[in-house]
């Protein structure tokens, strides 16, 4: 499919900037600070500055971040250039994602002040009129649903700048789909916003970061210096990550920072575990020829089987398939392993089975291959890293194995 959208991700900068790896490892170690069970990945470069993914319980929220490490006596406005790029790129990726999605958030973080906007002979010829409030202010606030000029101000001016960032461009973007939008649609796209001002550069904001590994209930005490070691080693996997051509693997993982926490000096504990090789037998795997859906399944076995149960098993069948894309390598090894394991186990089991099926037998096959499966993961992750095996996640992979018709119940 041709691409539509200026292309932002990595090489359209030179190295990125510290402040990224350090606003990456924050939001990152939050998240796991905040939440065991979540899976957690993210990335610098990849859509925005930082790209934090959340998946729990089924759902997965995407927050895109752009960063600016200017001098904190400078002042930006809704008029400044970074501001109008950032909200015509946001704007991209609302449209890219489907804005209809509800799991999609931005957020915007710099050490500048908030400027007042001025009369200018473009505001002017636009037919602006400038709030007495400085509308980065209201932004901020989150009033923008009280203020109709600040509203009518935004939209003359970033739908102004974004005609010209494609005038000369290959790309068409999405002009016309902006200038059909409606006040109420602008309003919800401006509340995925989270603006932050007067934050500090990335030299001043390491120790905040400091702080917060030293929160993680993973994280040792007993060497002072531990804590630099750890947000060291946490930078130059994302600077590593960073430079990786296939996007899927530019992600850093949950499972990496506990390592690196776990690990000391974990750079090279991590460059010591090895992918499963068996993700390049995946492909090789003949095409299920019993095309029914996960639900057809269960209710060809059980006729009576919970539906609230199915819908949550659809649920996370969904995210599974989302997971998929994230990590494909180290994903498709685990789920080549899980598929090997169930389908030895499901044999047992069919040969054992006479008569109908109870929704307490299927409950019980279930538990007995996510119990076979992580059983096989944990031994593997010995010698593999598969970046992510949470008892979640294998689940997820064996509801999505049986949608898929690859794992069939008899």
């Amino acid at each position: 499919m041709q691409q539509r959208t200026i292309n932002r991700e990595a090489g359209d900068k030179a190295n990125g900037l510290r402040l990224q790896k350090l606003r990456a490892v924050a939001l990152m170690v939050r998240a796991i600070n905040q939440s065991d069970s979540a899976y957690i990945y993210a990335a610098v470069e990849h859509v925005e500055d930082v790209h934090l993914s959340t998946t729990s319980s089924g759902s997965t929220n995407h927050y895109l971040e752009q960063d600016k490490n200017y001098d904190p006596n400078s002042t930006f406005t809704i008029q400044s250039p970074e501001i109008a790029k950032t909200l015509i790129s946001f704007l991209d990726d609302w449209f890219n994602w489907e804005r209809s999605k509800k799991n999609l958030f931005f957020g915007f973080y710099a050490s500048n002040m908030i400027g007042k906007e001025k009369a200018t002979k473009q505001s002017i010829a636009l037919g602006v009129t400038f709030p007495d409030k400085a509308i980065l202010k209201i932004l901020v606030e989150k009033t923008i649903d009280s203020n109709v000029l600040a509203l009518d101000s935004i939209k003359k001016i970033i739908i102004s700048k974004y005609k010209e960032s494609y005038l000369l461009r290959k790309e068409q973007g999405y002009v016309k789909e902006i200038e059909l939008l409606s006040d109420e649609q602008w309003r919800q796209f401006l509340s995925l916003i989270d603006w932050n001002f007067e934050k500090q550069v990335a030299a001043d904001y390491e120790e905040e970061v400091i702080q917060l590994i030293r929160q993680n209930k993973n994280y040792s005490s007993s060497d002072a210096q531990n804590a630099r070691v750890i947000l060291s080693s946490l930078i130059d996997l994302f600077d590593k990550k960073q430079s990786v051509l296939d996007l899927t693997e530019r992600f850093v993982h949950a499972s990496d920072v506990q390592l690196i926490f776990r690990g000391g000096v974990s750079r090279q504990a991590i460059q010591k575990h090895l992918t499963d090789p068996v993700w390049r037998i995946w492909s090789d795997l003949p095409e299920p020829t019993d095309k029914r859906s996960l639900k057809e399944k269960l209710l060809a076995v059980c006729n009576n089987y919970d539906q609230v149960k199915v819908s949550r098993f659809a649920r996370r069948v969904g995210a599974s398939k989302l997971l998929e894309n994230v990590r494909k390598k180290g994903f498709l090894s685990l789920k080549y392993r899980i598929y090997d394991r169930c389908e030895e186990e499901l044999e047992k089991i069919d040969k054992k089975k006479i008569g109908e099926y109870t929704e307490q037998d299927v409950d019980q096959i279930l538990e007995d291959l996510r119990a076979v499966s992580r059983e096989c993961i944990n031994n593997l992750s010995k010698d593999f890293d598969y970046g992510i095996s949470s008892p979640e996640i294998v689940d997820g992979i064996i509801l999505e194995l049986m949608d898929s018709c690859y794992l069939t119940p008899r």
